[in-house]
């Protein structure tokens, strides 16, 4: 008789191949998002007392944008990595992100977005990106690269929170009439 286990990892398998006649999933990167998801799993539980996962929450900044896995989602989410801007931290487990993009070309701002210049003190690099407020979430903080390194987000940090404010606000206009 099959273990539960192996139920799930027959049906993971069977759906899987499913999958493999979509062409617009790229079902490679779904499988690499799990894989990771497993390894870092892993790694946690094996590590969970240990004072280096602990001191990462000290290397984490308000202000800053910080390479995150956000996983796997639908289609018209974020997923995958990305650089995000980290709004708060909240206790010692989570953080308030916003997911950044790069401008492209003949891009056209909406309400949900605004740019925002960061500098990188290592590479001494200089970018500017696109921070899409309507996908902002939390996340756990072992979600973050930190071997992807930090950038310092030059514009106000008001300026930011005002246009979230603002976000905020007219959705519970909405809400209420």
């Amino acid at each position: 008789m099959k273990s539960e286990l192996d139920i799930e990892i027959d049906l993971l398998v069977k759906n899987i191949k499913k999958m493999e006649n979509i062409e617009l999933y790229d079902l490679i990167n779904l499988i690499k998002s799990y894989n990771y998801q497993l390894i870092s799993l892993q790694y946690f539980y094996e590590n969970v007392n240990n004072k280096n996962i602990l001191s990462k929450q000290q290397k984490i900044k308000k202000h800053t944008l910080m390479y995150v896995n956000l996983g796997r989602g639908f289609p018209k989410e974020f997923m995958d990595g990305h650089w995000c801007y980290i709004v708060k931290i909240m206790g010692s487990s989570k953080a308030l992100i916003i997911p950044a993009s790069s401008i492209k070309e003949n891009d056209k701002l909406g309400f949900f977005q605004i740019i925002i210049k960061s500098y990188n003190p290592k590479t001494h690099k200089i970018i500017f990106s696109k921070l899409k407020f309507s996908d902002i979430r939390t996340i756990d903080i072992h979600r973050i690269y930190y071997s992807k390194g930090m950038y310092y987000v030059q514009t106000p940090r008001k300026n930011i929170l005002d246009h979230l404010y603002q976000i905020i606000g007219d959705q519970m206009e909405d809400e209420n009439g």
